[in-house]
């Protein structure tokens, strides 16, 4: 075949390479979704406004938990519109355990089978309840 036939044959049958091309991508995306890790949360994960997508979820539990010992507790006494002190929760001896919390979201098979459903699936999965961990020691000394 020459340059001619080529070119004559990509002007006659473009729609085919077109579709092909385009089933070749779903496969293949479709592929990735089904091989996806199950340890990993699915790209794009987002709660309370810490991105954890694509973190294994002890990782994302544990970057987690640091986000809200980070956090800020106001103290007030009284009757006042100002908070007396600010300390970080961790600093009082409040800590947040993720990691039920983590373990729970899951990314089922039902949707891996579905064309691009993870670029969209991270928003059906719901993160369970918040379990606080309180250090009386640590609450006793600060107090």
């Amino acid at each position: 075949m020459n340059s001619l036939e080529i070119n004559y044959w990509l002007k006659q049958h473009w729609r085919l390479l077109l579709v092909i091309f385009v089933a070749v991508l779903i496969l293949g995306e479709m592929i990735y979704q089904i091989v996806y890790p199950s340890s990993h949360l699915i790209p794009g994960t987002k709660i309370d406004g810490v991105v954890i997508g694509g973190l294994r979820k002890d990782d994302a539990a544990t970057k987690l938990s640091a986000a809200y010992g980070e956090l800020k507790l106001d103290i007030y006494f009284g009757k006042n519109d100002a908070a007396f002190q600010s300390p970080k929760m961790s600093d009082v001896g409040i800590s947040v355990d993720n990691g039920d919390r983590i373990a729970a979201m899951d990314y089922p098979f039902y949707l891996r089978i579905i064309p691009g459903s993870i670029f969209w699936a991270q928003g059906l999965e719901k993160p369970g309840d918040i379990k606080y961990n309180y250090d009386s020691d640590k609450i006793a000394a600060y107090t």
